[in-house]
């Protein structure tokens, strides 16, 4: 009896920093699972696009052969977006949400449905292909930033990504700005080595 009398004193006195207390208990709980959970990719690259379901998984392990080591993991994301299909409004707003962090997500490489990149080209978000080529840039350019992907030695000799529209473009993300200098020098690592990747990918 004086144990619920004074459980009901205290909840009385306490009830919403006891429900506040658990609620930030419960999320730095979810946070640093995540966080142990989360896989970290040597390379990130994703594709945006109608036909996301068509790409098989072995795309991933085409990759890793083009990159030259079994040991590296690669994560080849598919995110369904069709500016022209009505029915996919659903699918569409939530790729609209990813999209607009693409400058903080850590994908670098982006295959991109030609009606997805009309939206996004003008934003300041892709590298131009002179600051990855010079001069010699290839002569399958779409515009200053993208590269038709259908063109590029990888797409040729590879089965995996058929499904993928032959006017489909390919773009590197540029390199966000971090604070902090270790996290600076780690995004820098990412950008140069995704770059490699792009140019492996192309082939030139």
């Amino acid at each position: 009896m004086k144990f619920l009398k004074w459980l009901d004193n205290f909840w009385y006195h306490n009830k919403w920093k006891t429900i506040i207390s658990l609620f930030l208990a419960v999320v730095l709980f979810i946070c640093i699972f995540q966080l142990a959970t989360k896989k970290n990719y040597d390379a990130c690259i994703m594709y945006v696009g109608a036909k996301t379901g068509a790409i098989p998984q072995s795309i991933e392990t085409d990759i890793v052969a083009l990159i030259g080591d079994e040991k590296k993991t690669v994560s080849f994301a598919r995110t369904t977006y069709d500016p022209d299909n009505n029915l996919a409004a659903e699918a569409n707003m939530m790729a609209q949400e990813q999209l607009a962090n693409m400058l903080v997500s850590p994908y670098y490489i982006y295959i991109m449905d030609k009606e997805v990149y009309e939206i996004y080209k003008d934003s300041p978000v892709f590298t131009k292909l002179e600051a990855i080529y010079g001069d010699a840039i290839p002569d399958y350019a779409y515009d200053d930033s993208a590269l038709i992907y259908s063109k590029t030695e990888f797409a040729i000799n590879s089965e995996s990504d058929d499904a993928i529209p032959d006017d489909a473009v390919i773009v590197l993300k540029v390199k966000p700005y971090m604070w902090g200098k270790s996290v600076a020098k780690r995004e820098e690592r990412n950008f140069q080595y995704h770059k490699e990747l792009f140019k492996k990918i192309v082939g030139e």
